[in-house]
C-alpha cells in the first residue's frame, strides 16, 4: 500500500508509534484483565526479573539465561494474577540491546578464522570443508551471531513461529464469530440496554486511531519532545495514520477478555458483536488509509 509513496522516516516513526500502542494495550490488559494478585508469586517473579537485570548489568550476552528467566517470569506472572502478556513486555526491556562483539572485534576474529581456513586447506586432500575447516566455519557463525544484538536475534528467531504458527492459531481460536442474524453487521445500531459496543469499536478504529495518532504526534512535535520525520507532511502523516486503525490482534484479544461481568449469553453476544466491529473497522481503515495515501501522493507529486 505504502510503497515508495511515503518517506522512509515517516514509516519508521509510525512503526515506533505502533509498537508503543501495542505496549500500552498490553499494559491495559495486564492491569485491568488480570485476576486477584498472589503476592508471594509476584515477589518471586520480581526476584527472577532482578536476576535478569543483574545478568544484563554484568554483561551477559547469551540468549539461553534470558530465555530461562523469561519462561519463569511468564509462569510466575500467570499464577500471580497479572496477565501473562505483561511478562513479555518486562523481559523485552531487559534483553541487552548491545552486541557481544564490536565491529573491530568481529573483523579481528573473522580474519583469524579465514586465515585458519586457508591454512587447513593445505592439510589434506579432503573436499572443502574438511574437519578443521568445519570447526572454523562454526566459530565464524558464532562470531557473526554475536555481532548482532540479542533483541534482533530473538526477533529474527521468533518471527517465522509468530507469523506462521502463533498468529494463525490466535486467529483460528479467537476470531471465530457465531452470527445468528444479520443485525450483527449493523455496527451503527444502538441498544438501550446494552449500549452500542459495535459503534464505539468501529469508529474508534476508523476515526479514533488516526485522530489520536496525529494529535498526540502534533503535540509531541510542538513541545519539542519529538521531531517531524524528514520529508513528511501532515497530510501524508494523517493518511498513513488511518492505517493504524487496522487493529486485528490486540483489538480482538481485548474483546475476548471483556464483558465477563455480564450474563453468559449477553457476554457472548457482546463479544461477537465486538469482533465483527473490529473486522469491519479494520477493513474500512485499510481502505480509507490506502485511498488517502494515494490521493495525497498525487497532489504532492504535482
Amino acid at each position: 500500500v505504502l510503497g515508495n509513496k511515503v518517506p522512509v522516516s515517516l514509516k519508521v516513526f509510525l512503526t515506533a508509534l505502533a509498537i508503543a500502542d501495542d505496549l500500552i494495550a498490553i499494559l491495559v490488559v495486564a492491569l485491568f484483565y488480570g485476576g486477584s494478585i498472589n503476592l508471594p508469586m509476584l515477589l518471586v517473579s520480581l526476584v527472577v526479573v532482578a536476576v535478569a537485570l543483574l545478568l544484563r548489568r554484568i554483561g551477559e550476552k547469551r540468549v539461553f539465561p534470558y530465555m530461562i528467566c523469561a519462561i519463569a517470569v511468564w509462569i510466575l506472572f500467570y499464577y500471580s494474577g497479572i496477565h501473562a502478556t505483561m511478562s513479555g513486555v518486562v523481559m523485552a526491556f531487559l534483553i541487552p540491546a548491545t552486541p557481544r562483539y564490536t565491529k573491530a572485534q568481529y573483523l579481528h576474529k573473522r580474519n583469524h578464522f579465514i586465515a585458519l581456513l586457508e591454512k587447513y586447506d593445505e592439510m589434506d586432500d579432503e573436499p572443502f570443508p574438511n574437519g578443521p575447516q568445519k570447526h572454523c566455519l562454526r566459530r565464524l557463525e558464532e562470531v557473526a551471531h554475536g555481532t548482532m544484538d540479542m533483541s534482533y536475534r530473538v526477533e529474527h528467531a521468533l518471527s517465522p513461529w509468530v507469523n506462521f504458527l502463533i498468529m494463525p492459531i490466535f486467529a483460528l481460536a479467537n476470531a471465530g464469530v457465531g452470527i445468528s442474524d444479520a443485525s450483527y453487521f449493523n455496527v451503527l445500531s444502538y441498544d438501550p440496554a446494552l449500549g452500542s459496543v459495535s459503534m464505539g469499536i468501529f469508529f474508534g478504529l476508523l476515526l479514533g486511531k488516526p485522530i489520536g495518532i496525529t494529535m498526540l504526534s502534533w503535540i509531541a512535535i510542538k513541545l519539542k519532545i519529538g521531531e517531524m520525520p524528514a520529508k513528511a507532511t501532515w497530510a501524508m502523516f494523517f493518511a498513513v495514520a488511518c492505517l493504524g486503525g487496522i487493529g486485528f490482534t490486540m483489538s480482538i484479544f481485548v474483546d475476548t477478555l471483556s464483558f465477563g461481568d455480564q450474563l453468559p449469553e449477553v457476554t457472548e453476544h457482546l463479544r461477537n458483536a465486538g469482533k465483527i466491529a473490529v473486522l469491519m473497522g479494520s477493513v474500512c481503515a485499510g481502505i480509507l488509509g490506502s485511498v488517502l495515501v494515494n490521493i495525497v501522493y498525487k497532489f504532492q507529486k504535482k
